[in-house]
């Protein structure tokens, strides 16, 4: 059987002298993230390459037997979400191995942590290997677990005071351009705004805002308030001078603004609506006119509104290049990437933010964002979007390709990292994403290519590996 190199869905154990310790590690590694598989039985060499650990048949026997009885354990791990078929032997170079494959635990099991111990016993994974979840990350996977959505919790402690009415004012608009005779457009502004869950009484009967609410219409000043990371940010990269980091920028600190989601998703929408004839302008293949395309951005801005988790740092950052747009925000998906392309399978970390933008003609249908977002790709021929699954902290980031092909730009990339690696004998994936500012999953993707090409080569352990050109 050919099997991939370590990566982030990949993890390599010797496993010779039994069931090693840190396997359990990343079993909640894996669960805590997007999923992976365990070999039991296969080791990395020096150059990164996996060879057998050479195994026999009792010592597989013996190490399934070991694992089902721990995982069952709830002294070890805190749950077991394993069905029989996900453990299976198999054989690599003529000899057993044992395959673990563990998926992402659904969202009301996490934290899946080992040793009876929140704190010390959870893990995630990134392009490192297992890492130990620091507080907020378990914070907010505990957050995660609840069913109730968690931006239509009433904040008792702020009054509507905190809301924009100019912002207010803007969405009831577009709400009764869309919905003409609807009932609640005859209603004062506290009733629609209950109506859309913006605000919620108190037991006392009086109004005050949402979550959701809040980061839809108030100011940012005042959104800090219950969310202190909380920031939004807009670039344009469209000059060729490498000096100028930006030719226009937005965002939520610069008390030019509201600095709320609305009046953040308007005015991105009409910057990138201009990009966007730009950038298709000299398509022939494409009508110029076609309001289809403008779905890409919105669902994309959407999606992130609506999944991100503003406790956690960096913001909802949306930067717009010449041949690309990307969209990142902060949070972890709620469920599998694999799922996520699936049609009609959603899991909105913000529902009532969702269903503010669905009753404006934005993402309607439920679970439709990204399978959306991939079906207009394909229609006018374009690069399927890149989503990439960021750790530490974790967030989520898609690209969308416009007018140059994929291939292009990761040309581009490949060319600035080989230049790189020629005046670096030896080099880090961290080092050389910090020096280019790029990703370190941006890098390392590149990289694995690069060694499957055979134009570099890889030395040491995963967690310290170096990589220099052949």
């Amino acid at each position: 059987m050919e099997i991939r190199k370590e990566n982030i869905n990949v993890e390599f154990k010797k496993a010779k002298g039994g069931l090693p310790k840190s396997v359990w590690e990343t079993y909640s590694a894996f669960c805590n993230s997007d999923g992976g598989t365990i070999y039991l039985g296969i080791e990395e060499n020096e150059k990164g390459r996996p060879v057998s650990a050479k195994l026999t048949e009792k010592e597989t026997d013996n190490l399934m037997k070991e694992f089902w009885a721990t995982v069952n354990n709830p002294g070890k791990v805190s749950i077991n979400i394993l069905k029989e078929e996900d453990v299976y032997t198999d054989e690599y170079d003529n000899y057993p191995i044992l395959i673990i494959n563990v998926p992402k635990a659904l969202r009301e099991f996490r934290p899946v942590y080992i040793d009876n111990n929140i704190n010390t016993g959870t893990y995630k994974r990134n392009n490192e290997g297992d890492y130990h979840c620091t507080a907020a990350e378990i914070r907010a996977m505990l957050r995660d677990a609840s069913d109730k959505p968690q931006d239509l919790l009433c904040l008792q402690e702020l009054g509507l005071d905190t809301l924009c009415e100019e912002t207010v004012q803007s969405y009831r608009n577009r709400f009764s351009v869309l919905h003409p005779d609807h009932a609640f457009l005859n209603k004062s502004n506290e009733e629609f705004l209950e109506f859309i869950g913006a605000i919620r009484k108190d037991l006392n009967g009086v109004f005050h805002p949402t979550r959701a609410g809040l980061l839809m219409f108030g100011y940012a000043y005042k959104i800090v308030y219950e969310f202190p990371e909380y920031f939004l940010d807009y670039e344009e990269h469209h000059s060729e001078d490498e000096n100028i980091r930006w030719s226009d920028r937005l965002n939520s600190d610069s008390g030019q603004w509201s600095g709320n989601l609305f009046d953040f998703y308007t005015k991105v929408t009409a910057r990138l609506s201009s990009d966007i004839k730009s950038s298709f302008r000299i398509n022939d293949t494409i009508r110029n006119d076609d309001n289809e395309l403008h779905i890409l951005y919105r669902e994309a801005l959407c999606n992130a509104m609506s999944n991100a988790d503003f406790y956690l740092s960096q913001g909802l950052v949306v930067q717009s290049y010449e041949n690309r747009i990307e969209f990142s925000n902060p949070g972890s998906l709620r469920i599998s990437l694999k799922d996520a392309y699936k049609e009609g399978v959603s899991d909105a970390r913000n529902k009532t933010i969702l269903k503010m933008f669905n009753l404006i003609g934005v993402g309607e249908r439920a679970g439709s964002g990204i399978p959306t977002i991939i079906n207009i790709c394909k229609k006018y021929n374009l690069p399927s979007p890149e989503y990439e699954l960021l750790n530490s902290p974790d967030r989520v980031r898609l690209t969308l390709y416009l007018s140059s092909s994929k291939e292009s730009d990761k040309g581009d990339k490949r060319t600035r990292i080989m230049k790189y690696m020629e005046q670096h004998k030896e080099c880090k994936a961290k080092d050389i994403a910090e020096a280019l500012n790029l990703s370190v999953s941006t890098v390392k993707k590149e990289l694995y290519g690069m060694l499957e090409e055979e134009l570099i080569e890889a030395n040491g352990i995963i967690k310290d590996r170096k990589y220099s050109l052949k």
